[in-house]
């Protein structure tokens, strides 16, 4: 049995999908829930992001350091199990000179402090394979 992880502790990037989602989201199509909630609603709102409605609604914002985050990340990228039959007692049971199987699952979790989007059709995957080989 294998078990892999991955660390990223310390590292800083740039949230694309607050940027495009949340400051440029276009009130034509569906918005990140974080615009609705931080957006400023009234002339002096102190609020992560502009307002869509009004003077500044079709204004773009361009990439800059508002938009970078801590991104501290903790993952399990996949977990192995495989097991052979090779003994002797299963050579001559089966006349099998080997028997192995194995499965594996890959992305597990994901937990970061950048929230991601992961898209609505397949916002999560957890991948698993299975596998049988014998030799003769």
């Amino acid at each position: 049995m294998t078990v892999g992880f991955g660390v990223k502790w310390g590292g800083k990037a740039v949230n694309f999908t607050e940027l495009s989602k949340g400051e440029n989201a276009s009130t034509l199509y569906n918005m990140d829930r974080r615009m609705m909630k931080h957006s400023w609603q009234q002339v002096g709102d102190q609020a992560r992001y502009k307002n869509k409605h009004g003077d500044y609604a079709g204004l773009s914002t361009y990439t800059c350091d508002a938009f970078v985050h801590k991104d501290n990340v903790f993952s399990c990228n996949n977990i192995n199990l495989s097991y052979s039959f090779s003994q002797n007692w299963f050579k001559r049971a089966t006349g099998l000179e080997s028997l192995s199987i194995s499965a594996s699952l890959s992305d597990i979790f994901y937990i970061s402090t950048i929230e991601r989007e992961r898209g609505t059709a397949y916002p999560f995957s957890v991948n698993p394979n299975f596998s049988i080989s014998c030799t003769f």
